[in-house]
């Protein structure tokens, strides 16, 4: 496991497998990504061949406690859309900074599948409401402005 300092970072990636607790080695077969306890920092679930699920719990630094984030649950109509809005692309933007992009999936390559909700983080020094924008199952786009740190249900 490696974390990302960002591009001008040198290095970039850092390994920090030991500091989250996966020295145990296993043949994994599946990670998911979801937000188990609703409070805005995703957690991580590994499912490994030869025994049980590992369970990453993401607790807060210090340093990670201000940061703002923002998620969202769609519905599509079941018409237009389908009624889990999959394909659907969502866009959030804070001045500032650049725009995020994420889509909707269902599965997340083998044997796995993250939480359907979008889940961004906006960094720190966000409390006002940001800027939405969703294009429904490539279709119809809404723009929304939506406040930071809680998740939002959408309905096409």
């Amino acid at each position: 496991m490696y974390i990302n300092r960002g591009a001008r970072a040198r290095p970039q990636f850092v390994y920090v497998a030991r500091i989250v607790g996966l020295e145990k080695r296993d043949n994994s077969r599946g990670i998911a990504m979801a937000d188990l306890d609703n409070d805005g920092r995703l957690d991580v679930v590994i499912a490994n061949q030869h025994g049980e699920a590992s369970l990453l719990r993401n607790a807060p630094s210090p340093a990670a406690a201000s940061a703002s984030w923002i998620g969202l649950r769609l519905a599509g109509d079941g018409k237009q859309c389908n009624r889990e809005a999959l394909g659907s692309t969502v866009s959030v933007n804070v001045p500032g900074r650049p725009v995020q992009l994420r889509e909707v999936q269902a599965a997340n390559g083998f044997s796995s599948q993250h939480d359907t909700r979008v889940h961004f983080g906006l960094g720190s020094g966000v409390h006002q409401k940001v800027a939405v924008s969703i294009r429904w199952c490539g279709r119809d786009e809404a723009r929304y402005r939506l406040a930071p740190n809680r998740y939002h249900h959408l309905q096409h």
